[in-house]
């Protein structure tokens, strides 16, 4: 875009694809420099503000989004997020500490996510963050993806949790050591209990993402994931259906793999569970997870960490916010019983 604007020759700015007379014009694929540290959003220009939400309702919390680094050095076999359009991975590239201490003091909102693939790759820059943070006198809340060795450094925790990080979303994938090794985690069972021994002292709220429908896990081990997780001490989880991206490799990991298929929408499936049988397993695994005992746990960390300055923003929408959870949770009932009435049809 700053080539662009600088007017510069259409030919000459790599990654650019481009109409002349009848012909498309594909220039060489661009290789990312270093992520920059003048390079911000103005987020003055903003026509409107970013909220907490929830099914098109806003909670009335602001919050906003910063990108530190970009990139991750790991090869997870189902992950296409590290490469650009044309495949080509993204190496890890990060801004300066100092720069993003100045952003976040530039920020009015009191939440603030990275968008970082992966926040806690250098502790060390992270761990200086904190320190300016510290310094500056910077009051927020932040959410940022972490993997499981920021447990290496527990000192770092506890700074991390003084300066207001408040939740760490991780990427666990699975509870079998088999499909960690498939998916080329780095980790097995063992080390992710291991580092939970010290993660499960922490104060921050502890998220976990999990992946169903992963190649060759079956259905009853895919269930150990409420168990896991509460063996664990995770707050909260995140399940997703294992999905082929482009570049991924997952597509002929599929083909090399029988009774398995890729669904039109880039979701694998098997003979044994189709789509809609993943989908209602994890339904299954949220409803088994997300007690109300574990919900007020979930709340009194939050408590902890402050939250209770936003209740008279979010109390006056609670109704509608309540409203909104039951219409979705009433049209997926529906919707179940729907394909449940069309099955037995089908079977008569």
């Amino acid at each position: 875009m700053e080539e662009l604007c600088r007017g510069d020759p259409l030919e000459g700015i790599t990654g650019l694809s481009f109409r002349r007379d009848s012909q498309i014009v594909h220039n060489p694929n661009r290789t990312p420099g270093h992520l920059r540290d003048d390079l911000l959003p103005a987020r003055h220009l903003r026509k409107e503000p970013y909220q907490l939400g929830l099914e098109g309702v806003e909670a009335g919390i602001l919050i906003d989004m910063v990108s530190s680094s970009r990139g991750c050095p790991f090869n997870c076999s189902f992950c296409s997020f590290n490469r650009n359009p044309w495949g080509k991975k993204r190496q890890w590239s990060a801004r300066s500490p100092e720069s993003v201490a100045d952003e976040l003091a530039r920020i009015q909102a009191p939440i603030v996510a990275f968008t970082d693939d992966l926040f806690t790759f250098d502790i060390d820059r992270v761990d200086r963050i904190c320190d300016l943070i510290l310094a500056r006198g910077i009051q927020k809340k932040y959410i940022i993806n972490a993997r499981l060795e920021i447990a290496r450094r527990p000192e770092v925790l506890r700074k991390m949790e003084k300066t207001g990080f408040f939740m760490l979303m991780l990427g666990i994938e699975s509870t079998q050591d088999k499909t960690l090794r498939s998916m080329r985690k780095g980790f097995d069972t063992a080390r992710i209990r291991e580092c939970f021994k010290v993660l499960g002292q922490s104060s921050m709220i502890l998220h976990g993402y999990f992946i169903l429908g992963y190649i060759g896990e079956s259905v009853e081990e895919m269930l150990q994931i409420v168990p896991f997780s509460r063996e664990l001490g995770l707050d909260s989880v995140a399940i997703s259906i294992l999905r082929s991206s482009p570049y991924s490799g997952l597509d002929e990991l599929v083909a090399e793999s029988p009774g398995y298929h890729i669904a039109p929408n880039g979701k694998i499936y098997s003979d044994h569970c189709s789509v809609m049988e993943l989908r209602d397993l994890r339904h299954r695994i949220y409803r088994e997870f997300f007690t109300p005992g574990q919900l007020f746990h979930i709340a009194r960390k939050g408590i902890r960490h402050g939250v209770l300055r936003f209740l008279p923003r979010v109390l006056p929408r609670l109704p509608s916010l309540a409203w909104s959870v039951a219409r979705n949770y009433r049209e997926h009932a529906q919707r179940r019983w729907a394909r449940e009435a069309a099955a037995e049809t089908v079977a008569v």
